[in-house]
């Protein structure tokens, strides 16, 4: 998220049975429920709470809170650009304590009023909203952790690319890697690399610097008849074909 603003943060306790009637916000609130249970209602979606729990609702969002059991919450509000995992309200669970850290150096610093106070709670905002969004399945799926392979496969066509690497530095399981791939760009990874192979072929035969022998070695084909037989059926004349034009 960008430029995000710290607006405020206060801490609430809600007897058994209470409710906090249905409302929304101008910017991000971030409720962290230190004990109780219970529910929310955020727009068309329901939550349940209990200690550990974080719901994150949207600025505009409209939302309500029913108790169950006594209830202890600290609440913390923000603004911010590009809101991402931030999109819809969202329900995490602080199973290690990480969020709750954060949340308390917030506390610190806002109780403390130190040498620029403001500008450390937005950084440990900005912490917090990331240790969040690799809580939720949601964060790392939304994220375009594949960005960098069509830059990768561009610049080593003449290699042998190895998907398993690239699977690994995107950090899924190659199976994960190639369900994936096939969502992202609309083919499988090994048609999308032949795909990029012929299009480079295609666009050196135009310019007619190399040999077509050379076209298909600096393409990364195995052979000079793998590439005539491939690009053919690709583009439906021989790279010789198309190279007279």
């Amino acid at each position: 998220m960008k430029n995000i603003s710290f607006e405020y943060f206060y801490t609430f306790s809600h007897p058994r049975d209470s409710a906090v009637t249905p409302h929304g916000h101008p910017c991000f609130e971030m409720v962290y429920y230190l004990r109780g249970k219970g529910s929310s209602r955020a727009g068309e979606a329901d939550f349940s709470y209990e200690a550990g729990d974080i719901l994150l609702y949207p600025p505009g969002v409209e939302h309500n809170e029913i108790h169950a059991e006594d209830t202890s919450v600290i609440c913390i509000a923000f603004g911010g650009e590009d809101p991402g995992l931030l999109a819809a309200p969202c329900r995490f669970t602080d199973e290690d304590g990480a969020v709750l850290e954060l949340v308390q150096k917030i506390r610190s610093e806002i109780r403390l009023h130190r040498f620029q106070f403001r500008q450390m709670a937005e950084a440990y905002i900005a912490q917090l909203l990331v240790v969040l969004g690799r809580l939720g399945e949601c964060g790392r799926e939304n994220e375009d952790c594949l960005s960098f392979v069509p830059r990768i496969i561009a610049e080593n066509l003449m290699f042998d690319i190895d998907l398993q690497a690239l699977a690994d530095q995107s950090g899924y399981s190659y199976h994960r890697f190639r369900h994936l791939f096939k969502e992202r760009f609309g083919t499988s990874p090994k048609q999308y690399i032949l795909d990029c192979r012929v299009a480079a072929a295609k666009k050196m035969l135009r310019e007619g610097k190399m040999s077509v022998s050379d076209v298909a070695f600096a393409c990364g084909f195995a052979s000079f008849s793998a590439f005539s037989q491939i690009f053919k059926q690709h583009v439906g004349v021989s790279p010789s074909a198309y190279m007279r034009g």
